[in-house]
C-alpha cells in the first residue's frame, strides 16, 4: 500500500483536490459572492456620500478611499481561508483527507495554493474595476486620482495582495486552532482591536508598531500614500507577509505534532 500510496500522490494532485474541494462548498460561494459584490456596492455609497456630503472633512487618501468597498473582503476573505480547515475538522473528514494523503503539509501548502489561485485574480479584476467605478462619483472633488498618478497602480496591486496574504493568514489561523469561532474570534483581536490598543499606549513604539499590525499593514498596501501611523509601502507588504508565513508555519508544526 505504501508504494502505491507514494506513487500516486504527488503534489499537483492534492493542489487539484483542495482545489476541487475548495470550490464544492457552498460557503466559498456565499463568500465570494459576498466580498465582490460588497465591493462594489460600497465603492459607490461611498463614492454618493463623499459626492453629496461634505467632502472636505475627509482627509484620507484618495486611492484608499476608492477602495472603501474592500473593507469587508477583508474580513470575508480571511474568513474563507479559515473555513477551509476548520470545515473539515468540524465534518471529521480531516481524518480521510490525511488518509489519502499522509504527509499533512502537503494537504496545507496545497489548500494555500488553491485560496491563493482563488482569491488573487478575482480580487485583482476588482480592484482594477471598484477603483474607477469609485472615481466617477470622486471626480472633481480633492479626492479625486487616476491610475496614472504616482501610486496608485501599485496601490491597485496592493489591495489585491494585501487580500490574498490576509486569507492565507486566516488559512494558517483554522488549521492552528480547528475551530471556526475561535479562529474568526483570534483574527478579529488581531485584526482590529490589538491595533487599535497598542496606538492608545503612551510610547512611541507601540504607535510604530501598531502600523505593522495586518490591518493597517493591509491599508497601507491600498494607499498611494500611507497616512501617519501606517508602515510604509515596501515595510507593510514586508510585515503582512511575515504575518502570514508565520501563520502557515506555527500550523503546520501543529499539524505534524498532534492528532487530527
Amino acid at each position: 500500500m505504501s508504494p502505491l500510496v507514494s506513487g500516486y500522490v504527488t503534489k499537483s494532485r492534492v493542489v487539484r483536490s483542495e482545489w476541487a474541494k475548495l470550490w464544492s462548498l457552498r460557503s466559498t460561494w456565499y463568500t465570494m459572492a459576498a466580498s465582490v459584490a460588497s465591493a462594489y456596492l460600497f465603492a459607490g455609497v461611498v463614492g454618493i456620500a463623499v459626492k453629496f456630503g461634505d467632502a472636505e472633512k475627509i482627509q484620507m487618501d484618495a486611492v484608499l478611499v476608492s477602495f472603501a468597498g474592500l473593507n469587508v473582503a477583508q474580513i470575508l476573505v480571511p474568513v474563507l481561508g479559515i473555513m477551509m480547515m476548520t470545515s473539515e475538522h468540524s465534518t471529521g473528514t480531516i481524518r480521510s483527507t490525511f488518509s489519502a494523503v499522509p504527509k499533512r503539509l502537503w494537504v496545507l501548502w496545497a489548500k494555500a495554493m488553491a485560496l491563493v489561485m482563488a482569491v488573487f485574480p478575482v480580487f485583482l479584476v476588482v480592484a482594477f474595476t471598484v477603483f474607477p467605478l469609485a472615481q466617477v462619483f470622486l471626480s472633481g472633488s480633492h479626492l479625486e486620482a487616476s491610475l496614472g498618478d504616482p501610486g496608485a497602480k501599485r496601490a491597485v496591486l496592493g489591495a489585491t495582495v494585501s487580500l490574498t496574504l490576509l486569507g492565507v493568514l486566516g488559512l494558517g489561523l483554522g488549521a492552528l486552532l480547528r475551530s471556526t469561532p475561535l479562529a474568526i474570534g483570534q483574527f478579529v483581536v488581531v485584526l482590529t482591536v490589538l491595533p487599535q490598543a497598542m496606538s492608545l499606549l503612551p510610547y512611541g513604539w507601540a504607535k510604530v508598531a501598531s502600523g505593522y499590525m495586518p490591518l493597517k499593514a493591509s491599508e497601507s498596501l491600498m494607499s498611494a500614500k500611507p497616512d501617519l501611523g501606517h508602515a510604509p509601502p515596501r515595510e507593510a507588504l514586508v510585515a503582512l507577509t511575515v504575518w502570514a508565513v508565520t501563520s502557515l508555519t506555527v500550523s503546520g508544526i501543529a499539524l505534524t505534532r498532534r492528532d487530527a
